[in-house]
């Protein structure tokens, strides 16, 4: 019924949509499982909204927040946290609110509250967005270490909310949070990505103060990559060639095999995109040739695998150079099994 309602709501068609969501919450309200119940509601209430029937929506998402008041586990939080700013978004702020002040752990009021960001952005109303976004900030980095519940949740959701401030063209902000990451992979991850926003953005002196950020090299090919893509999306060709010819260079000073092999069968594939036919063979050969220097059988396989999509992929015509490259694969392969 929500697959039915969500492509009524697609086509504009709100009645059929709203038929189906009746249907989906007298369903949802008989599923027997406590979490999964909730979880239904609330996806019937947020597209009761897509609908464009609030009243409907506020009813429905009420009915999920008195079963997960009841909940006795740790998902009780997080299903008041997302009902919380599924009322926001019907229309309903005071109860919006008055569900929030219920959510005792951190991690999940931080979450409800940049969701509120979002919505509140949406609107068009920008001042109450960024309140809320630096709520959700300064809540989240007083949670003390007895306090989490999932250090991962909160890692991930700190990248969020620095990714969240670049997209309000708030870059500075967006990379000193960012960097303040205590988990080296989500700032990295987080770091790149507010790069590839600010580049979005023509701000090319910031993403570079972004990508300079991010201290392993393989990342920061990965970022470049990603920049490289967002400028052949806005017509800028040449200036992508450019950035994707730092990614090529940078590829070589990536230590992990696997991680160089992939960046520059990512590179290749970019060139060829930009139609740089003979730089994508340049970096195809490469990828090739790092591969065969992967001593892993496993991860040999996998990076083989990638090229071989790429070969497909750009209609590569096999060449000598190919050949003995995977003649040389297959030699090491046999060596270490026999």
């Amino acid at each position: 019924m929500l697959t039915i309602a969500a492509a009524s709501i697609e086509k504009g068609d709100m009645t059929s949509a709203v038929k189906a969501l009746d249907e989906a919450a007298a369903e949802a309200e008989q599923i027997e499982h406590e979490e999964e119940r909730i979880r239904a509601l609330i996806d019937v209430g947020n597209s009761f909204s897509a609908a464009e029937r609030n009243d409907r929506a506020i009813e429905t998402l009420d009915k999920a927040r008195e079963f997960a008041e009841r909940l006795d586990n740790v998902h009780r939080d997080g299903f008041l946290g997302q009902t919380s700013v599924g009322l926001l978004r019907a229309g309903s702020i005071e109860l919006a609110d008055r569900i929030l002040d219920a959510v005792g752990d951190k991690t999940e009021l931080a979450s409800a509250l940049l969701g509120f960001s979002r919505e509140y952005w949406r609107k068009d109303e920008r001042e109450e967005a960024m309140d809320a976004l630096e709520e959700a900030n300064a809540i989240l980095r007083s949670q003390a270490d007895k306090e989490t519940r999932d250090s991962r949740a909160r890692f991930a959701l700190l990248g969020n909310i620095a990714v969240q401030f670049a997209g309000y063209e708030q870059g500075e902000r967006a990379i000193d949070l960012a960097s303040d990451i205590e988990d080296e992979g989500r700032s990295m991850n987080a770091l790149a990505q507010i790069a590839n926003i600010l580049t979005f953005q023509k701000n090319e002196e910031l993403a570079r103060t972004a990508l300079a950020a991010i201290p392993e090299d393989a990342e920061r090919a990965v970022a470049l990559i990603r920049m490289s893509d967002t400028l052949a999306l806005a017509g800028e060709k040449d200036k992508a060639a450019g950035v994707l010819e730092e990614a090529f260079a940078l590829a070589e000073e990536v230590p992990q095999l696997a991680s160089r092999a992939s960046a520059y069968a990512e590179t290749a594939r970019r060139f060829a995109q930009l139609d740089h036919g003979e730089r994508s063979n340049d970096a195809f050969d490469k990828s090739l040739e790092v591969v065969a220097a992967i001593n892993d059988e496993s991860t040999k396989v996998a990076a083989l695998a990638e090229l071989s999509g790429v070969a497909a992929e750009l209609e590569r015509t096999e060449t000598d150079g190919d050949r003995e490259w995977l003649k040389k694969i297959v030699m090491q392969s046999l060596q270490q099994n026999f």
